[in-house]
């Protein structure tokens, strides 16, 4: 099994989220992956291992035979007092890279928005299957017209 792709989210509160569109192929061959008989699901949390859910993007497999899989938000996420949203600039930069620095890790882990999201499909087995699709950090922008 790949591991999952890295897909960074930049969230503006009071502005629809959505829907976003990805389609999934196979690394090798450029197929698209037959999401025949899969479903998907997608959280967002503070941190990787937090039981809490900030919020539950709906996400729907939209054409089984292309891989594509929609997702969008239908709630707004409710920031923690304590965190505080990430200026323009840091978003600027941090939305075009895939792969973070350690330092640039660290910023994030110190109280200031972002949080993380992942993307997972699912097949209808007892247990499932459960393939993790893409994953990444979710920053959080503050509304200033309401």
């Amino acid at each position: 099994m790949s591991k999952a792709g890295i897909y960074n989210l930049c969230i503006n509160r009071g502005s629809t989220f959505g829907p976003i569109t990805v389609r999934l192929k196979d690394k090798l061959s450029g197929d698209p992956i037959d999401l025949t008989g899969i479903n998907a699901r997608s959280k967002i949390r503070k941190t990787y291992g937090d039981s809490t859910e900030l919020a539950v993007l709906t996400a729907t497999v939209t054409d089984v035979t292309n891989g594509e899989i929609q997702f969008t938000l239908a709630s707004d996420i409710d920031i923690p007092a304590n965190i505080t949203p990430l200026k323009f600039a840091q978003i600027s930069e941090w939305e075009t890279k895939l792969d973070l620095t350690r330092d640039e890790t660290k910023l994030f882990n110190i109280g200031l928005s972002p949080y993380v999201w992942d993307l997972e499909t699912y097949d209808n087995a007892s247990p499932p299957v459960v393939t993790r699709r893409l994953n990444g950090m979710v920053a959080v922008t503050e509304e200033v017209t309401s």
